[in-house]
């Protein structure tokens, strides 16, 4: 409903005028909330059980020492396991994440050429090519 909403405000700021147009956003915002607020009984709420950013990067760091090869970090690799929080199925998801991240090395390679990209048409755009002088008039 809120996506559709974006097209209903293009037509109703030609059709009615601006104030209709900022005005279903809001109403859209205030039913959300209203939602939000009136079924906040019927919503299961977990308790934090820790992150796992910092497991990723222990078992990582692991990895890294061991010449980077990521089943070093399985609790059965490892021979204190009482430090570890993590089983062999949470390394072998990590493992997925890890592959799937791959296509996350060309954007920085993207983003700068896109970005070279604007700044060459700013630069050209912005300095005109000299004007040839025209040639001197002589009179008889």
């Amino acid at each position: 409903m809120g996506s559709v909403s974006a097209i209903a405000t293009t037509l109703l700021e030609l059709h009615v005028g601006f104030w209709s147009a900022y005005l279903l956003p809001l109403i859209m915002f205030c039913v959300g909330y209203a939602v939000l607020v009136w079924g906040k009984d019927r919503y299961i709420i977990k308790p934090p059980q820790g992150g796992v950013i910092g497991d990723c990067f222990r078992a990582l760091w692991i990895a890294a020492r061991n010449g980077f090869d990521i089943d070093k970090a399985r609790p059965f690799a490892l021979h204190n396991r009482s430090r570890v929080s993590w089983d062999d199925g949470f390394i072998d998801e990590l493992k997925t994440a890890l592959s799937a991240c791959k296509v996350f090395l060309f954007f920085p390679i993207y983003w700068l050429t896109y970005s070279q990209m604007l700044n060459n048409f700013v630069s050209q755009g912005k300095f005109p090519p000299p004007r040839k002088q025209p040639p001197e008039l002589t009179l008889p």
